[in-house]
């Protein structure tokens, strides 16, 4: 039994297995927080307000399709932009070089236990009620009517370059920076609690809370962003699988 579980930690978190003394975290960056601070406003504050402000002007329809794809483009694009001098490229945060087994083994193992854990607390919320008439459900866009082109723009957007800006950006950028002035606890919950609270609607704080603690758990135990960012395309994958693919089957 102690071999399975040894195994099975490995398999997980790599040949280390769980690290939760937060060393990472400690480790150095060339990033400082005011460059951090910048990244947040320019890239995921401004563009959502920029087109909040152009939709209601009525200058721009907002599209599903343009709210999924223009947040992680600024993302990327800011963080590049805003690089510490003599950066060239992403440096310490997503180096260059990756071990392709085992980021698809990291996409399909973790991408199905980060569904399992959410659907789990979904379902707890479901039997206290809290799923009943929910008018801001974020859900509800996959009942929108989209053509084959928004959705191929929809998957690459949600499924590929949404969980690398946000990695780069939550758990590559904010809690390394925020661990070199708190705690490793105290930077993972903070980290978490602002990409949680950025995903919008209350109803899915208790879900996106979790997978935020896993994926830094996750960042921690491999040492590198690839590992989060696998896991995150899995669970994306798994969402637009159970979201748009099987209604429109049945």
């Amino acid at each position: 039994m102690s071999n399975f579980l040894s195994n099975l930690n490995q398999i997980l978190f790599g040949p280390n297995g769980l690290n939760t003394s937060g060393s990472l975290v400690k480790s150095s960056t060339s990033w400082i927080i005011r460059r951090v601070i910048a990244v947040f406003l320019l890239g995921e504050l401004l563009p959502g307000m920029v087109l909040g402000i152009l939709h209601e002007a009525g200058i721009i329809i907002v599209s599903t399709t343009m709210l999924v794809s223009i947040q992680p483009v600024a993302v990327v694009a800011v963080i590049w932009l805003m690089r510490p001098p003599g950066d060239t490229s992403f440096g310490d945060l997503l180096p260059i070089d990756i071990d392709w087994r085992t980021f698809i083994r990291h996409t399909v193992v973790w991408g199905v236990l980060l569904r399992v854990v959410s659907t789990i607390i979904v379902l707890f919320q479901t039997v206290l009620g809290f799923w009943e008439d929910i008018t801001n459900n974020p859900l509800l866009m996959a009942e929108e009517p989209l053509s084959a082109l928004e959705i191929t723009i929809i998957v690459f957007s949600a499924v590929i370059l949404v969980p690398i800006a946000e990695e780069l950006f939550y758990r590559g950028l904010l809690y390394r920076v925020l661990g070199r002035h708190f705690s490793f606890l105290s930077a993972m919950l903070i980290s978490t609690i602002v990409w949680t609270v950025l995903h919008g609607s209350p109803i899915l704080y208790p879900p996106i809370f979790a997978l935020g603690i896993i994926l830094v758990m996750l960042y921690e135990s491999t040492e590198t962003l690839w590992a989060p960012i696998a896991a995150h395309i899995g669970f994306n994958l798994t969402s637009f699988i159970f979201l748009w693919i099987m209604p429109n089957m049945v």
